[in-house]
């Protein structure tokens, strides 16, 4: 027996090969046969702690068409194939959601994975990274909106009203950052673009703009470097500028299935490692339109800019308001499923709790689906429904009247995971009383999650979330970022993501779609970019419940504590606005000192005694200061 010759990209050094060559060592000694059969037998117990009997699937998505991105990654498996001595075939899925779906279902072994899936995959999947790609000798690359020369359109205002091309819903730079953006700036994605659509992939999304399909799209610098222009798409680059360009994104990631042998890990990650080293043979194996010119070591720290953006596209989920069972006739309104369901949605909706799904959108996708409303009843089929719409929540239930009373039961399904988030009861006189309690405690159990916009210091934060997000004077918010996935020992399943807590802030004041607070405990230094949340129903705040003893308010706003701000307010207001006084009574707006009303609140911490005092007039935010003494 001969050994078998190396391969045209050196010989492989994995332990199986190994193997071999004791088997060939016993064959030629002296025993024979029997001392070969002894170490047929290691070899078979051995070879599954160091090897895959299988072959594994290295994936990919279909950045360009899948029949190009074929082609261009090919080469690059079959020498991780020779390099490891592991068969290794290419899989390029039907989409960027194809490729988690293929992960999560076992189908993919190794992935080549945009950042915006490994977020999700690392969240729900517990995928390894063990290398990123350098582009253009870059470890990250740019999103772009793009539109032709001739359009008449210089930034992303002038796209309002127009249409609008995404790469895949799935893209990070072809649709997480461009709708990120719109909502950073206030506007709502989904009613921005006269109409908007998917591409499926980079090049389509180009070619649209350039054919005058479309009037701008999304997509990333790689696929329009200069020389990739007329090579992959057959566009003039000259015909097209960019509007937006985003802040670096962190490069693809390359990841393994969680429980996928460490050994082999290692040696695909070398194998990449390796090509960095040789320029000449990475131009052998690594398609030069790909633009990738090198491997790095993975690191998950890098992504979570992306994980940003990921929470501010998804600050307000998609909810999809479903026909509530009416049970009874005595309700009096002709249709008091439909009307339940409505006046719920409105109020979740006025509450900036959700984006809501159009009723046209529903109605559509049960025409598509062949379904009727009275189909939604059951929950398998309306979270069907729900996915077809893009909802990420589902909202049913029930209304009826009972000894006089109006009685609505409602439910918040999400349709991702199909367990209901949250349920409530409330019964009342009219259909919209109840609807409103109800609608209230839904929003309450519905925890809002921003981010730090601006510190100045401990004592002046300034947060995402404002009175429009429901946050008020005297909130506490939870300071806190993710850690790594959780999953169950047993069965590998991931069951969530871990949540680290670094600290607390204090709301001091609101505006509308901003808050300002204090930094009343933390373990880490508070940059900007870092997460925050209200607090879930029944979460308690590690202060203590009594450190607030007073809180009034002298104005035209009613509280739960009215009666008692009645009877001592204006002893109150008058302590704890003497540092509002002091500071605006040499500022430049005395208007609002003399006019306005007056605002006073009062802790006692275990730092001292904190005071708040702020002025303003009917209709306009609240100026004030605060501090401890």
């Amino acid at each position: 027996m001969k050994n078998r010759p190396p391969g045209r990209y050196g010989t492989c050094r994995c332990p199986r090969r190994e193997i071999y060559q004791q088997v060939q060592q016993f064959i030629d000694g002296p025993r024979g046969a029997r001392a070969c059969l002894a170490v047929l037998a290691i070899a078979a117990t051995a070879l599954p702690l160091s090897a895959e009997a299988k072959p594994l699937t290295f994936g990919v998505q279909p950045q360009w068409s899948r029949e190009r991105t074929q082609r261009m990654f090919q080469p690059l498996v079959d020498y991780l194939s020779e390099k490891t001595g592991q068969e290794i075939r290419l899989r390029v899925s039907e989409d960027y959601g194809g490729l988690l779906d293929e992960i999560a279902s076992g189908v993919i072994d190794l992935a080549k994975i945009a950042p915006y899936g490994y977020v999700v995959a690392r969240k729900t999947m517990g995928v390894r990274i063990f290398a990123s790609e350098l582009t253009m000798g870059r470890p990250f690359y740019h999103g772009l909106i793009i539109t032709r020369r001739d359009s008449g359109l210089r930034s992303v205002e002038d796209l309002r009203g127009r249409s609008f091309s995404y790469t895949d819903p799935n893209s990070t730079s072809g649709f997480i950052y461009p709708r990120a953006l719109l909502v950073s700036r206030g506007m709502d994605p989904d009613a921005y673009f006269a109409k908007s659509h998917y591409a499926g992939s980079h090049d389509a999304c180009i070619r649209g703009v350039a054919a005058k399909d479309v009037d701008a799209c999304a997509t990333w610098d790689v696929a329009l470097e200069d020389e990739t222009n007329s090579a992959l798409f057959g566009v003039d680059g000259d015909e097209l500028q960019v509007v937006y360009r985003t802040e670096p994104i962190p490069n693809d990631a390359y990841v393994a299935r969680s429980d996928l042998d460490p050994a082999i890990v290692e040696a695909v990650q070398s194998a990449l490692f390796e090509l960095s080293r040789d320029p000449e043979l990475l131009k052998s194996v690594i398609d030069w339109k790909t633009r990738i010119d090198g491997f790095v070591p993975g690191d998950d720290a890098a992504y979570e800019v992306v994980r940003q953006k990921v929470a501010l596209k998804d600050l307000k989920r998609r909810l999809a308001v479903l026909p509530f069972e009416a049970m009874g006739t005595e309700l009096g309104v002709e249709d008091p499923g439909q009307a339940a369901a409505e006046l719920l949605g409105t109020i979740l909706f006025d509450a900036r709790r959700f984006l809501m799904t159009e009723r046209s959108q529903l109605d559509k996708a049960l025409e598509e689906q062949r379904l009727s409303l009275q189909d939604l009843v059951d929950a398998s089929t309306a979270i069907k429904v729900g996915h077809v719409v893009g909802a990420d929540v589902l909202l049913t239930g029930s209304v009826m009247k009972i000894d006089g009373k109006v009685h609505i039961t409602a439910r918040l399904i999400e349709t991702e995971s199909a367990r209901v988030v949250s349920a409530q009861h409330g019964k009342g006189d009219t259909l919209e009383q109840v609807a409103t309690q109800v609608a209230n405690d839904l929003a309450a159990e519905h925890e809002v999650t921003g981010f730090v916009l601006k510190v100045r210091n401990t004592e002046n934060v300034a947060l995402d979330l404002g009175s429009l997000q429901g946050v008020k004077a005297g909130d506490v918010l939870k300071l806190y970022r993710e850690g790594e996935a959780l999953i169950h020992p047993l069965t590998q399943k991931v069951l969530g993501t871990e949540e680290i807590l670094l600290g607390e802030i204090v709301a001091v004041r609101t505006t509308p779609d901003t808050g300002f607070g204090k930094v009343v405990e933390s373990t880490e230094t508070v940059r900007e970019g870092m997460r925050v949340r209200t607090l879930s129903k029944g979460e308690v705040t590690s202060r203590r419940s009594t450190d607030r003893i007073v809180a009034g308010y002298v104005s035209e706003e009613k509280t739960k504590y009215q009666p008692w701000v009645e009877k001592y307010a204006w002893r109150v207001a008058a302590i704890a606005t003497i540092p509002a006084v002091w500071a605006l009574a040499w500022g430049d707006d005395r208007e609002k000192l003399i006019y306005g009303g007056i605002a006073g609140a009062l802790w006692l911490t275990s730092g001292g005694i904190y005071l708040y005092g702020a002025v303003s007039r009917k209709d306009e935010p609240a100026v004030g200061v605060g501090g401890t003494f």
